[in-house]
Formats: structure tokens, C-alpha cells, sequence
């Protein structure tokens, strides 16, 4: 099975900032073929922290664009609702997210998830 893993916007930010290589990182942990995907939302989450001058989210942005993660446009008002919906309706789809409520929601729901732990390391549950 191929997984889509969805890309939240605290995750994006914080795999820069703690220089993780996302792509190395997700190779030991998923197994089979994944694809890296997000939605308008959480881009627009990124940019909105950008043009604040967070330089982490001006470099993650550059990171989704680097590895030609395609956005899944969206439209309901907050990016965790549309991301548990998401993940509720595609067996396929592992969230990526270091949002404590939002890990907690998706475990309720039988959402897989991949975090980051001790600032070097992914894990999945």
C-alpha cells in the first residue's frame, strides 16, 4: 500500500528547525511506498507565520516546494478538522504532526501519526 502522508504545518516548521531529513527519517519508519501531500491550509498557515519573519517557516516553505508535495486545496475554516476528516475517510493517510490535541484526536479516531521525538527522531503510531 502506498501511504499519503499528510503534512501539518507545526511539523513542517519544526523538521527545519530541528534540521531533520524528513526523507531519510521517513524511510526507516514507513514501510512500503509513501507519498508526501498537504493542504491550502496548513500552506497558508506557513506563510502567515513568514510574513511575521519566522525564518523557520520561510525555509519550510521552501522544503514543501523542494520536495513537490502537491496541496490538496481546502476549505473548512480550521486546517486539524480537515486533516482528522482527511484521516477518517483514507485508510491511506498518516498525519504528521507534533499538535499534542490534534495527536490525541487522531488516535481517537484510529488515525495513524508520525511525530517527532527528542528534536532528531520519527516515530509512528
Amino acid at each position: 500500500m502506498e501511504y499519503k502522508i499528510l503534512l501539518d504545518a507545526n511539523f513542517v516548521i519544526d523538521v527545519v528547525k530541528n534540521s531533520i531529513d524528513l526523507k531519510e527519517e521517513l524511510q526507516k519508519i514507513v514501510m512500503g511506498g509513501y507519498k508526501l501531500v498537504t493542504i491550502s491550509k496548513v500552506v497558508e498557515e506557513v506563510k502567515s507565520l513568514e510574513s511575521k519573519g519566522d525564518r523557520h517557516a520561510k525555509t519550510g516553505l521552501k522544503l514543501l516546494e523542494s520536495l513537490k508535495v502537491p496541496v490538496i486545496q481546502s476549505s473548512e475554516e480550521h486546517a486539524d478538522n480537515i486533516i482528522l476528516d482527511m484521516g477518517r475517510k483514507d485508510g491511506s493517510i498518516i498525519v504528521a504532526t507534533n499538535d499534542l490535541i490534534l495527536r490525541k484526536r487522531l488516535k481517537e479516531a484510529g488515525v495513524k501519526n508520525i511525530y517527532i521525538r527528542a528534536k532528531k527522531h520519527l516515530v509512528i503510531v
